[in-house]
């Protein structure tokens, strides 16, 4: 649809072996995330604050990330898909940064280190 754009965000896996089973990632949003990170970074400097992509403004053709086990450990890559209309990005200012902030809710058959679930998937225009 040339109404859409799809973005990628890849997903890896890493660790001292390769994994011999196929994982499976249940990604949801993180509302605190976003906010999290622009008092970090910035502190009182809100006119320098990131920007975070409404709900309606994007989805997620699916909240289900696999990654497959297979023969090249080095391309253990599982992708999540995000749709944003292009009439959304018609909207946007080239002087703003935008986020999309996610965190991994479950993950099976491994474990994932509890710092290591947040992700800030960063959507910037030029122009």
């Amino acid at each position: 649809n040339e109404e859409d754009i799809i973005g990628v965000q890849p997903f890896a896996v890493s660790g001292t072996n390769p994994i011999d089973q196929d994982v499976h990632l249940t990604i949801e949003k993180d509302p605190e995330l976003l906010t999290e990170y622009n008092y970090n970074t910035y502190m009182d400097e809100t006119d320098k604050y990131a920007r975070e992509l409404k709900d309606g403004d994007y989805s997620l053709l699916s909240s289900i990330v696999e990654i497959k086990a297979g023969v090249n450990p080095s391309y253990e890559v599982g992708k999540l898909q995000v749709k944003i209309k292009t009439s959304i990005i018609e909207k946007l200012s080239v002087d703003s940064a935008y986020f999309l902030s996610f965190r991994i809710k479950e993950a099976t058959p491994y474990v994932c280190i509890p710092k290591d679930t947040h992700l800030l998937c960063l959507f910037r225009l030029y122009g």
